[in-house]
């Protein structure tokens, strides 16, 4: 009894501390996405200063400095379309950790499920076992040493009363 209670809140503390574990690396996975998300914003932010400190540049010198700009305009198109492809990458990448994340911890919550099934399996059979324990303390001594006829009767009752009943928790516990 002792050890299938025992082994009842051991696995009952195995399906906490995995939930817990699958809750904090899902938790993890999503702030990695956020600081992604946020970085990339940060860099378009970035991009926008410099194509308008470009733009300013352009606007106040001659047209030998315009061709300049139109190069650097091209260089820095390029360099921000590799950047947002960099981006785009990673967010890729961060979105399958999360939706893997998620399946894992899909399949995490199935198991604990699963695990919580055979503990309330369990405990039933403590039950049972329990109340069968009760029945068999309860039975009379056979034929401790009493002299009297209607003594050894009604032990013969209740013999047969607690018979009866560990039969019915039987039948119950096997429905």
């Amino acid at each position: 009894l002792e050890r299938a209670s025992t082994e009842a809140r051991r696995t009952g503390q195995a399906v906490q501390e995995e939930r817990q574990r699958c809750i904090d690396q899902a938790a993890t996975e999503l702030t990695a996405v956020q600081h992604s998300r946020w970085r990339e914003w940060a860099l378009n932010e970035k991009l926008k200063d410099k194509v308008s400190s470009l733009e300013q540049q352009l606007s106040s010198h001659p047209i030998k400095s315009l061709q300049e700009a139109r190069r650097s305009d091209a260089e820095a198109l390029r360099a921000s379309e590799a950047l947002a492809e960099r981006c785009k990458t990673g967010l890729a990448t961060w979105e399958q950790r999360a939706e893997d994340a998620e399946r894992l911890s899909a399949a995490r919550g199935r198991e604990a499920l699963e695990l919580r099934r055979e503990n309330e399996g369990s405990r039933h059979e403590l039950a049972l076992v329990e109340a069968l324990l009760a029945c068999a303390q309860a039975m009379p001594p056979k034929n401790a040493g009493r002299s009297s006829r209607s003594c050894l009767g009604a032990d013969e009752r209740e013999a047969a009363m607690l018979q009866g009943r560990a039969e019915a928790l039987f039948r119950e516990h096997a429905v």
